[in-house]
């Protein structure tokens, strides 16, 4: 209840900020921005978002073979909409998020599937796309001062990611225990097997670590792609240290739990692209066409957490009926 009243409190001041943006800049000039783009050129920044959760769904794949279990991308690129959905539009579900990818697996699946493998897979899925994001962050911050000219605040972004990178490479591939002093209260031995199955994964010679790295690297890639290409048909070209600022920049903006990011990616945008000199009504019709776009495939990722809700309720009902057959027999 306290989760739901702090997400309507801070959509509602996503919005305020949203609409005092509009205010600020005038509606018709971010209308205008937003129609220098076409149909087709709007259809294909969408097919570059359907291959970003592609990408995401190819490394949720590669985990979940280390896990020993076959899944078709078919399957579970449903599964990946839906769990973008949640994060998208409900962004204070953080642990939540992976408990349900790992319960839409045992629906899926006819045959027993061990949960401490399949939330685990889910929480590795959740290190890198969380790793990605936060050095792509860093990266967009050190191109805007390498941009700006402030060399002194590179340098210390760099030092600064650096020590991130080297801090990711101890814990996962030196330190064996997360929770080691928490062992005690883990009577039934969850967090020690759920422990065991993640660092189990983060081995460099690991195929499956190596893919899912790859994958992580093009989907990230990809996304840059995205941004650029949109900026681009919005009427303004991007250098290759502009886009990445972008990028890192609009993630950062997206970081707080804000509903569908009302207010915050717009202000980030805005003052970014401001800052670029392409103007804050380009940062604003930027980042609603981003959301646009996620709101498309957030709204996919709800049709099929529908198709999962009747799915298990008709698996309860089949139950049922074979409980009340059984007893007559």
């Amino acid at each position: 209840m306290k989760k739901l009243l702090f997400s309507l409190i801070s959509l509602s001041l996503g919005i305020i900020l949203l609409f005092w943006l509009v205010q600020k800049i005038g509606w018709r000039n971010i209308k205008d921005t937003i129609l220098q783009l076409s149909f087709w050129e709007l259809i294909f920044v969408l097919f570059l978002g359907f291959l970003c959760l592609l990408f995401g769904t190819l490394r949720w794949r590669e985990i979940l073979r280390q896990k020993g279990y076959q899944f078709s991308i078919a399957e579970l690129y449903g599964e990946y909409l839906a769990s973008f959905a949640i994060t998208y539009l409900v962004p204070l579900v953080f642990f939540g998020n992976e408990v349900f990818r790992s319960q839409v697996l045992t629906l899926k699946r006819k045959d027993a599937l061990l949960p401490e493998k399949t939330l685990s897979a889910a929480i590795i899925d959740r290190i890198f796309e969380t790793g990605f994001q936060t050095t792509t962050i860093f990266l967009g911050v050190l191109s805007l001062f390498l941009i700006t000219g402030s060399l002194l605040m590179s340098f210390v972004v760099i030092v600064f990611l650096f020590f991130l990178i080297l801090l990711f490479y101890y814990f996962f591939f030196f330190k064996k225990s997360f929770i080691g002093g928490f062992l005690r209260l883990d009577k039934n031995n969850h967090f020690r097997l759920i422990e065991k199955e993640i660092f189990a994964f983060f081995k460099i010679r690991n195929r499956f670590f190596q893919r899912a790295l790859l994958f992580s690297f093009l989907k990230t890639t990809l996304n840059l792609l995205q941004y650029w290409i949109l900026i681009y048909f919005l009427g303004s070209k991007l250098s290759f240290l502009e886009a990445v600022s972008v990028l890192g920049i609009s993630i950062l903006s997206m970081a707080p739990p804000i509903s569908a990011d009302f207010g915050s990616h717009d202000w980030g945008s805005a003052l970014l692209c401001s800052k670029l000199g392409l103007g804050m009504e380009r940062g604003v019709a930027f980042a609603s066409i981003v959301r646009g776009i996620n709101l498309i495939l957030a709204t996919l990722g709800i049709l099929f957490l529908i198709k999962i809700g009747f799915f298990a309720f008709l698996q309860k009902i089949l139950k049922k009926i074979n409980k009340l057959l059984s007893i007559k027999r």
